[in-house]
């Protein structure tokens, strides 16, 4: 018996007939029946005749095993982009919390009226700014990314010139400088937000001072405070929802305000001469700040938001000023002038006031800064002749000497202002 191979229009003939036999008789069924036993004995075409015969070796193989490479490949590109995620986010320099312990980076400080940073040993200076103009008041963002600072305006252009400004905010190289507010009188020093976004302030609106909070982009201004009484040396809690400042001038008090300019209210007692600018700690819980007591003396006082009266934890001789708390909140830094008129030196205390002994020589100008690591204070001395100032590096615990260095000063005029030092990533 012959083979046979139906073609694809033998099959169109065969079903037509089985349709129309269906239609007339019931041997239909054994006509398709004889018709597929007939090709269940037709010969597969030979392996040469095969399209795949014809096709590359590495293509066919391809295109055999594809469902299997898909997935395959799927892994291999998400790893590629896990990959390249991976080293772009490493190539970002981390950022430290805003708040407690962090790696010391630059030290910025004012050097006859500009701008430098340099390495806690005094190498790898770098002046930031050129203005003819006075700049003071630099002070690092908590996460050390940018720089802010005052800007004085050029010498007898406004009366009383040199307590005006402008706010200025710039990268930790001084470019891209942003004037955040022009023309300002009375500008107290900036403080930064735990995010960066923004900055406080005080400055004199209409003879009074005020509370301003403004966007660090120069995108918005607010005016927070208002009244007749001045509100001035504001400091913004590390969460950023309550600012602390003193209202009244003198005698004043110490006040918080909620950021957006709710629930303004007292938080010390008793008002009080000769304060200056508070300190929060890290938890948002108490304020530090220097205050005249009954005695004439400035001492230090703590008060929290609890309603309870203010409590002194510093009384020595003289005047105490400028408390800073260290970033662990341990321990406190500020100054003390044995008496009046005198110069000051640097002084650690525990954080409720006991233990308190100097770490500096009389001489120190400025208040004291913590290093973010807590293991250093930093603080600007005067004691070198004709009155250049030097920066001094002091270990509070006096286990090591002390490191400093002097300011480049080309006019003589030892011109300085408040230090800052930039926190890193531990």
């Amino acid at each position: 018996m012959t083979r046979e191979r139906f073609t694809d229009e033998a099959l169109d003939q065969l079903m037509t007939a089985w349709i129309d036999e269906r239609a007339h008789g019931p041997a239909a069924d054994q006509v398709l029946e004889a018709a597929l036993a007939r090709t269940s004995r037709t010969r597969p075409l030979p392996g040469w005749l095969s399209a795949e015969r014809w096709l590359p070796a590495r293509r066919t193989a391809r295109l055999r095993s594809i469902s299997g490479v898909a997935p395959v490949l799927l892994v291999i590109s998400l790893l590629l982009a896990l990959a390249v995620a991976i080293a772009l986010i490493g190539s970002q320099r981390r950022l430290p919390s805003p708040f407690g312990l962090a790696a010391p980076g630059l030290v910025a400080f004012v050097a006859d009226g500009d701008i430098w940073t340099a390495n806690p040993d005094g190498s790898g200076r770098i002046q930031l700014t050129f203005d003819p103009r006075i700049d003071g008041f630099p002070t690092f963002s908590r996460d050390g990314t940018r720089i802010a600072f005052k800007r004085l305006p050029e010498p007898n252009t406004l009366p009383n010139w040199q307590e005006w400004g402008d706010i200025i905010v710039s990268d930790i190289d001084g470019s891209h400088a942003i004037v955040l507010d022009a023309e300002v009188h009375s500008p107290s020093p900036i403080v930064w937000s735990a995010d960066g976004r923004s900055v406080v302030y005080s400055r004199t609106v209409d003879a009074a001072d005020q509370v301003f909070v403004t966007a660090t982009d120069g995108s918005s201004k607010r005016q927070i405070t208002t009244g007749a009484q001045d509100s001035w040396g504001p400091t913004l809690s590390p969460d950023g929802r309550t600012i602390a400042f003193w209202k009244g001038f003198p005698p004043t008090r110490l006040f918080v305000i909620q950021s957006d300019g709710r629930d303004e209210h007292p938080i010390t007692q008793s008002a009080r001469d000769a304060t200056d600018q508070a300190d929060w700690s890290a938890d948002g819980t108490t304020l530090l700040f220097s205050a005249g007591g009954n005695d004439g003396h400035q001492d230090l006082w703590a008060v929290g938001l609890d309603g309870k009266p203010e409590q002194r934890i510093v009384d020595a001789p003289g005047n105490d000023s400028v408390p800073a708390l260290s970033p662990d909140g341990s321990r406190i830094a500020y100054l003390n002038a044995p008496a009046e008129g005198a110069q000051s030196r640097v002084m650690v205390a525990n954080r409720d006031g006991s233990n308190s002994h100097p770490i500096s020589g009389f001489g120190d100008w400025f208040s004291p800064q913590w290093s973010p690591d807590a293991r250093r204070v930093l603080a600007v001395d005067g004691r070198l002749g004709g009155g250049q100032p030097i920066v001094a590096i002091v270990d509070p615990l006096g286990l090591e000497p002390a490191a400093s260095f002097a300011y480049p000063d080309g006019s003589g005029t030892g011109r300085a202002d408040i230090p800052s030092w930039q926190r890193l990533a531990p």
